[in-house]
């Protein structure tokens, strides 16, 4: 198992050269603590210029969120009429749809013998 883990991590650093010590070094990145402060304040600087330019020009979370709305509305609206149904409409078409249909199947028509209606009373 751990041979296995060290091939994949064989990129990292052993941890023995990761211990820190007191012994010399020769040649440091940083000499001094002031030339640390300073390359920090530098770097800080160099960052804050980079976000400064963005200042006022981020939207905030209230923009953020209607403009995620809004983009959900242009995405699903549709200028059909059926997309806005209602319940009541709905309703009024499927009971339409029904009295055409039963219509059709059980309408009273009366015919004779001969194929043709049955005379009136009042005729």
């Amino acid at each position: 198992m751990r041979e296995g883990l060290a091939e994949n991590t064989s990129d990292v650093k052993e941890t023995h050269e990761k211990v820190p010590s007191i012994s010399y070094i020769n040649s440091p990145a940083v000499a001094t603590k002031r030339l640390l402060e300073q390359s920090r304040k530098e770097d800080m600087l160099q960052q804050l210029n980079q976000y400064e330019s963005k200042v006022g020009h981020m939207p905030d979370a209230k923009a953020r969120l209607e403009e995620r709305e809004g983009a959900f509305l242009r995405k699903t609206y549709k200028a059909d009429e059926n997309a806005g149904r209602t319940k009541g409409k709905i309703d009024a078409a499927r009971k339409e749809a029904d009295v055409d249909n039963l219509t059709k199947k059980y309408g009273t028509v009366i015919i004779g013998i001969h194929g043709q209606e049955l005379p009136k009373f009042e005729e």
